[in-house]
């Protein structure tokens, strides 16, 4: 906490004094379980395997340096969409590693994840071995909230492109399928159905999944002569819980609406909190 001239500065004091708000509650906060409704699925090796593969270009992007050369960062881009709607949307979120999900101590219990985190968000698993991709397809029949995101379920553990239907060994649960992809600027968006609601700010951006939906509801779907033909969002139940597929990166609109409807009560439980009375988040500028 002391900077290289060993003096105690800003961020020590303020460090302290968390040490002693956190001594003046003593025991009340031992063992307290930080609080997520959501998880989100971190791959070391999607990222490194999307920054080879990269679906998108630096133009236009917050990490450009050399605008029109492929954008290496593009898992933290598809991954930081997602998280920065749940963070919009006021949504807790827990981060669980690919090797964390399917360890050498064993694989977590995918019931066990489906009720201690309802909704599971898999935007960008690029790299996937078919053991990982069976344990999510469990984690939605056990009952989760299964959502999966542009790239997830396409290559295998080695990077290579799969020869199943994509998303790959989740297209019949999900109910959807697709084989062609494109680049955007940004489209337009609608909702297709009375319960899930967006924001006229609300945008398609960078990439286009043609998803083809083979049973699934479609939520919403891009305002553009030829891409209208694809849905950008659709939903179907499987086994006890649900699969939801995203064909498209979320603009900061889009992915606050898409958690908000994953979940619409994610204030409720603080109106339990002695003193608290939630207050909507002002609106973004």
């Amino acid at each position: 906490m002391l900077p290289h001239d060993q003096q105690p500065g800003r961020v020590y004091r303020e460090v302290a004094q968390l040490g002693r708000e956190l001594e003046t509650l003593g025991e009340a906060v031992v063992g307290l379980t930080p609080d997520a409704q959501v998880g989100m699925v971190w791959s070391a090796r999607s990222k490194w395997g999307l920054a080879c593969q990269s679906p998108f270009t630096t133009t236009g992007s917050a990490f450009a340096s050399s605008p029109g050369e492929a954008d290496q960062r593009a898992y933290a881009r598809i991954f930081g969409a997602f998280y920065e709607g749940a963070f919009e949307a006021g949504v807790g979120v827990r981060i669980l590693h690919d090797d964390q999900i399917l360890g050498p101590d064993g694989e977590m219990d995918p019931a066990g994840v489906a009720a201690e985190l309802p909704v599971l968000v898999v935007a960008g698993l690029f790299v996937a071995d078919d053991a990982l991709l069976t344990w999510l397809r469990r984690y939605a029949e056990a009952g989760g909230h299964l959502v999966l995101g542009m790239r997830t379920a396409y290559a295998d553990e080695e990077g290579r492109a799969r020869r199943e239907v994509k998303p790959a060994l989740l297209a019949e649960a999900a109910g959807v399928s697709y084989q062609e992809i494109a680049n955007v600027d940004e489209l337009a968006i609608t909702a297709r159905t009375d319960g899930f609601t967006l924001s006229p700010e609300s945008r398609a951006t960078a990439w286009v999944d043609g998803l083809i939906s083979q049973g699934a509801t479609v939520l919403a779907a891009y305002e553009h002569p030829h891409f209208g033909r694809f849905p950008a969002v659709v939903t179907t139940e499987h086994g006890a819980g649900r699969i939801t597929t995203v064909g498209t990166l979320p603009n900061r609109s889009l992915a606050q609406d898409l958690v908000s409807w994953l979940v619409p009560d994610a204030r409720a439980r603080w109106e339990r909190c002695p003193g608290q009375s939630p207050s909507p988040r002002p609106p973004r500028p």
